[in-house]
């Protein structure tokens, strides 16, 4: 099976899904229909990973929604939060399979770092096939240190 964009840019942009090979967090449901809360204003802007290779760009679509480009792909990004955690819903735009991935965030340093942690295949894999059996694997395994994978730091540049 050939990676999708949304894979690709992944890899390249959050270099997240290194660590757990090429089938990576890569999602046939979203977490959530819809969002379940607001755009967070403190995620929009212009983002540069710590390590300076790579481009994330945070823009408000709506009151719900936000275009995320991440170095050149196109996504539609909305809150998706389960069981307390801030869950962001991750939408590939540019292709057919309109795939999904699941990452946590957070930020920092008085809104000038962004931190980033893709949920798990290991723990919440592929498979599960529908929303609902997807929001229960995330509640039952909401404590489990291995749920998310390792943090990727990007700093605001605008």
């Amino acid at each position: 099976m050939r990676p999708t964009n949304l894979l690709r840019g992944l890899m390249a942009g959050l270099g997240i899904l290194a660590a757990i090979g090429m089938s990576g967090c890569i999602y046939p449901v979203p977490v959530t229909e819809a969002a379940t809360r607001g755009v967070e204003p403190g995620l929009v802007g212009e983002w540069m990973s710590a390590d300076g290779k790579n481009r994330l760009e945070v823009r408000r679509y709506d009151d719900r929604n936000a275009v995320v480009v991440l170095n050149g792909l196109v996504l539609r990004a909305y809150h998706s939060e389960v069981a307390g955690l801030p869950l962001v819903t991750l939408q590939e735009l540019e292709s057919p399979e309109r795939k999904y991935a699941y990452v946590t965030w957070q930020l920092a340093d008085g809104g000038n770092r962004l931190e980033w942690r893709a949920v798990s295949r290991k723990v919440v894999p592929e498979d599960l096939g529908t929303t609902a059996l997807v929001r229960a694997r995330l509640e039952k395994e909401r404590d489990n240190p291995a749920l998310l994978e390792a943090v990727q730091v990007y700093e605001r540049k605008r």
